[in-house]
């Protein structure tokens, strides 16, 4: 024969008291609860029924789209900025020009990178692209130097060649 004498099981309430703060609570639809029981249609002979209740109310459901926002974004005008302005400076260095738009890439991105760090992706842009704009202006205009001074050593015909 199986003792179960030793076995842990908690004592069944009597039906119509509430459960004592100490038990645990059991969700109304857990498989645990009891089920309501259903009228067999063989149990009822009367020629009366009564209708069943009606469904409890519940609350709205709320429509999700996928394209609207639910919240809002925060401001990423410095970073955006950093990022136009690198890459208008980085496509202008090739023409000697795009040095002004990348400076103002690097100080917008710098500032970008203190007020809004949540930006990264912009302002990191536009500081990488706004410094390899400087830096591609600067190697034009070394490259382009000794061909302007050529240039202008060549219509004075020399310094000292004065032929009247």
């Amino acid at each position: 024969m199986t003792d179960n004498s030793n076995s842990e099981v908690p004592p069944v309430p009597p039906a119509g008291s509430a459960p004592s703060p100490d038990e645990p609570r059991l969700p109304a639809s857990s498989p645990a609860a009891p089920s309501p029981a259903a009228p067999s249609p063989a149990a009822s002979t009367s020629s009366q029924t009564t209708p069943p209740p009606p469904p409890a109310s519940s609350p709205p459901q709320q429509s999700y789209s996928p394209y609207a926002s639910t919240t809002a974004s925060e401001p990423k005008g410095l970073s955006i900025a950093s990022m136009v302005a690198g890459i208008g400076g980085l496509v202008l260095s090739f023409a000697g020009i795009g040095i002004l738009a990348a400076i103002a890439a690097v100080i917008c991105g710098h500032l970008a990178q203190k007020r809004e760090p949540y930006a990264r992706p912009f302002w990191l842009t536009g500081l990488i692209t706004g410094y390899v704009g400087i830096g591609l202006a600067v190697l034009f205009l070394l490259l382009l130097l000794p061909f302007v001074l050529l240039f202008f050593a060549g219509l004075g015909g020399g310094w000292d060649s004065y032929n009247y």
